[in-house]
């Protein structure tokens, strides 16, 4: 099946694996429902498929083929029409480019760190042209209208009162009135909800939350997010592909032994003194551009420092389930942690791996 796949490099493989193919048409279409039926339907779509959909779309292409990943994002752009109307049509130009650019360096055997460059240029120009389009389309205020969606929803949800309950227990929300005071009052059906005034102040606190989480957004999207997608992602979507036989890994190298070239590792060391440099300045384009160095800084050291716990955990002969939790944990929820050993390992190379002062 290898020799199969590699013969038909040079034609469009719309389908790699029939069975594969089948697989992720029924992910993205159960993905697509079940954010479709959630809660909130509309935060739901946003908040996780923003960051699921481009890594559905990289395993679609490598194990099932650009028919069934191109059908998936069809699937995944008829909920968001109906979700959001004509504005969810955005979600095409937002995974389109990327999924077809990685359709592309598959099909021509594209070497998979350049592959891997060309996916994060393809995400940052889509999310940046997708934004600017709906930015000019809200009137230069696209938190604000994502912040009048978000509570348009939460007002149509059936148990709109027992939701803020539980964020106003949770300390999430705060309802600012004097402990004395009742915050509820009786509705018709034996039932309660909470007082006008209350409401008020949970929807300004909410309101004011979701502004300041979209602002940090876009930011982390065309950074982390972007480096993340097209290194890891497309990465574990190659060692999948490469289980089942199904795309060639385009000379992709063991996870263990990737590390930053010292001519990359000391251009880093500028973002991170830029970085120190904006806290000389209070301008917020300045605090922009110091979070965006910080981000990319961060993001790739991270993965070497991922890459150097996976080649520790190997030599020790740890299980590869194990390895993967660790990493996954290490990425998630302690990547301050991976970026530190990263660092550590570009400066002492302790694995081992460079054959010269320049590599």
């Amino acid at each position: 099946m290898k020799d199969e796949a590699k013969s038909q490099m040079g034609d469009l493989k719309l389908i790699r694996k029939p069975s594969q193919a089948v697989i992720w048409l029924v992910v993205s279409a159960l993905l697509a429902l079940g954010l479709r039926t959630s809660a909130l339907p509309q935060v739901s779509f946003l908040g996780i498929g923003i960051i699921i959909f481009p890594l559905i779309m990289l395993f679609a292409s490598a194990l099932g083929g650009a028919l069934p990943a191109l059908a998936g994002l069809g699937i995944l752009g008829s909920v968001a029409f109906e979700l959001f109307g004509v504005d969810g049509l955005w979600l095409l130009p937002y995974l389109g480019p990327f999924t077809l650019a990685f359709i592309i360096c598959l099909e021509k055997e594209i070497p998979f760190f350049k592959a891997s460059g060309i996916l994060i240029l393809t995400y940052v120009f889509s999310v940046l042209f997708v934004f600017l389009m709906l930015q000019h389309a809200a009137n230069g205020d696209l938190y604000g209208a994502a912040a009048s969606a978000a509570l348009k929803g939460l007002e149509d949800m059936p148990f709109r009162d027992p939701f803020l309950l539980a964020l106003w227990r949770s300390g999430f929300l705060q309802h600012g009135q004097d402990v004395s005071e009742l915050i509820v009052k009786s509705a018709p059906g034996n039932g309660w909800v909470f007082r006008a005034e209350v409401l008020e102040q949970f929807y300004k606190q909410i309101d004011a939350r979701i502004r300041f989480l979209l602002s940090a957004l876009l930011p982390g999207l065309i950074t982390s997010n972007a480096i993340g997608l097209s290194l890891l992602g497309s990465g574990l979507a190659l060692k999948a592909a490469a289980r089942y036989q199904t795309a060639p890994t385009l000379g992709m190298p063991p996870f263990s032994t990737w590390y930053l070239p010292r001519i990359l590792g000391k251009r880093m060391l500028v973002l991170a003194l830029g970085y120190l440099l904006t806290f000389l300045h209070n301008s917020p384009v300045v605090q922009l551009a110091g979070q965006l160095m910080y981000n990319v800084f961060a993001t790739l050291y991270a993965i070497q420092g991922l890459a150097f716990v996976n080649f520790t955990l190997k030599k020790r002969g740890t299980k590869r389930s194990l390895r993967y939790l660790v990493m996954g944990l290490m990425y998630f929820l302690l990547s301050p942690a991976a970026m530190i050993l990263g660092v550590f390992d570009q400066f002492s190379d302790p694995r081992k791996l460079r054959v010269s002062a320049l590599s």
